[in-house]
């Protein structure tokens, strides 16, 4: 094996999470021949081929996943070195990678960004909207909005919201099926819920018992809390919906609110190793603050 130039770590974890070479070279900042003629040298270097070449894109060869998960663990460790040797980044700059729910990156997160990089114009923002939870030790994200409060002793964790989920419907099913506020039987008319995979999820468990109750199943279900949306919304049928995507939806009737079906605590998390960097404290006392202030929009009504 020949010696291995660091730096390739780098070109070689950004294809890993990219999946392509195009991809990966948009986020380094260099040409796209510069990344794949970097996994070569590292290839040679290592004396094994490290990814699947197709059509669709790179994806890591078994020894390439031994390599990642190595390759990982030294990225967290250089990043805990340079921060805690050098005291903090005092620069609000630099990027800043988020991850929480693609509704609450499109619905809450992503809107309020423009009031913060307009006041901060080196900072750089990566959005990652995905159900599933990023690692923040292994750096695929540097902070996390969840609505469950993860594990783990090296995690700063944070309250910062409560989030209500009520049961809405169109208003053309709701004149269908006679419905009025305050009426929900799922016996009675069709219902939209998650497939199995949501099956830990607060509200998903509250729907389950309600149909349950009455010996009921969902007509529709979905993993994406946005195609349930559009089916609630089509006349599909009545579902559970979070209040800041549903209130604000003209077409769309409240049944039960908040306080009839569930509420959940929305996290805000990041790990103990990136705490003292100030764009990330910066982002972070930003987002506590936005969320304050959406307070009504993220709980949905009292009533």
């Amino acid at each position: 094996m020949d010696r291995i130039d660091w730096n390739d770590i780098s070109y070689f974890l950004a294809v890993c999470r990219a999946g392509s070479l195009s991809a990966a070279s948009r986020q380094l900042g260099v040409e796209h021949t510069t990344v794949g003629r970097r996994i070569n040298v590292l290839e040679r270097s290592l004396g094994s081929r490290l990814f699947d070449r197709s059509r669709d894109g790179y994806v890591a060869t078994s020894r390439g996943a031994e390599i990642r998960a190595l390759a990982e663990d030294m990225e967290v460790a250089a990043d805990a070195l340079i921060r805690r040797g050098g005291g903090g980044d005092a620069q609000i700059a630099g990027t800043l990678r988020i991850t929480s729910t693609e509704t609450l990156c499109s619905e809450f997160l992503v809107p309020t960004l423009p009031r913060l990089m307009s006041r901060y114009p080196g900072l750089r923002v990566e959005v990652v909207a995905d159900n599933s939870n990023l690692s923040l030790a292994r750096r695929e994200a540097d902070m996390a909005l969840r609505m469950a409060r993860p594990e783990g002793g090296s995690l700063v964790t944070r309250v910062v919201a409560s989030v209500g989920y009520g049961v809405y419907a169109s208003k053309a099913f709701c004149r269908k099926f006679g419905l009025e506020p305050g009426n929900f039987e799922p016996d009675m008319h069709p219902v939209v819920g998650f497939d199995d995979t949501g099956a830990e999820f607060g509200a998903t468990r509250w729907l389950s018992a309600a149909c349950a109750a009455v010996g009921a199943r969902p007509v529709f279900v979905s993993n994406s809390l946005v195609s349930q949306y559009a089916a609630v919304v089509g006349g599909i049928g009545a579902g559970v919906l979070p209040s800041y995507m549903a209130e604000r939806d003209k077409r769309l009737v409240r049944l039960l609110g908040p306080r009839q079906v569930i509420s959940r605590d929305l996290w805000l998390v990041y790990h103990r190793d990136v705490r003292e960097l100030a764009r990330l404290r910066t982002v972070a006392d930003f987002v506590v603050n936005e969320a304050k202030n959406q307070r009504a929009l993220l709980e949905g009504p009292r009533r």
